[in-house]
Parts: C-alpha cells; structure tokens; sequence
C-alpha cells in the first residue's frame, strides 16, 4: 500500500495482462472444492483441487481433466483445511485448529496421500494463512485478520 503523501501506483496497461481462460471440469458427486494448490515444478501442468475436509483431485490445468481422486489421509482429526501450497517437497496445509501437516512427495498409496503434523508449528487461529517454504527447509507463514489494515 502506498503511503501518506507518494503517488499512487499506475494500473498495468490492459494489453499486459495474462489471459485468464476456464476450463470446464467434471468434479465428482459431493466434491466440493475450496483450495487449489498448483503443482511443484515436476509437475507444472498439473494441480490439486481440495475439499475443506481432506478430498482432492489431481487436474491438468491445460485441459481441466480430472487425472486422479485422492484422500489425505490424517488431515480430519486437525480441522478443516484453509490454506494450502504444494512445492518440490510436498503438500503443506494449514487448518482451522492452527495445525500445520505436511503431506511429503507425491506418491499416492492407494488413493490416500499420507499427511502428518509438523509439532511445534502452530498458527493463530481466525485468520487467512499462506505458506511457503524457504530453500534451506524451514517454513513461512503469513496471517491476516479481519479489520487489520496490513
């Protein structure tokens, strides 16, 4: 945001926008997603469409075909989703209790994408959560309130 007193930034110029086209998808009967993680950069054609619960969908944001159906697993008991990031290393989720699990490569065993807690990271609760890994590992986490001017 600018400060008191400096201009305001110029608005881009119409012809430098990216082109924003949908895809039509098929989601599966009661998949209702709320979170879409774009892929890690092994996978950049491909992204993962997840429930608040714990369901997911693997897309391929070219087409929007549905590559796969997939559960994380040990996600429920932590609350619902509401934030999540997919990155080299895996998928990392913040949930409603503050809880933080990282779901590590890619694999999927059967269906289920295994998830497990990070102990010690723990969010404040109420806010809207972004995550992101560093390159030495160690995670980043940014959280807005409701009514802060940030």
């Amino acid at each position: 945001l600018p400060r008191k007193g400096a201009p305001a930034a110029a608005a881009p110029a119409a012809e430098s926008r990216a082109a924003v086209a949908a895809s039509p998808v098929q989601w599966p009967a009661l998949f209702e997603p709320e979170h879409l993680a774009c892929g890690p950069s092994e996978r950049p054609t491909v992204a993962a469409a997840l429930s608040k619960h714990g369901r997911g969908m693997f897309l391929n944001i070219e087409t929007g075909a549905a590559l796969q159906h997939f559960v994380l697993e040990g996600v429920a008991s932590n609350g619902r989703i509401i934030s999540a990031t997919w990155d080299d290393h895996g998928l990392l989720l913040a949930t409603s209790t503050g809880s933080v699990l990282e779901c590590a490569g890619s694999a999927l065993l059967d269906g289920r994408w295994k998830c497990l807690l990070l102990e010690g990271a723990k969010l404040p609760g109420g806010g809207a959560v972004a995550l992101s890994r560093g390159a030495g590992g160690g995670l980043t986490a940014a959280v807005a309130f409701g009514g802060e001017g940030s």
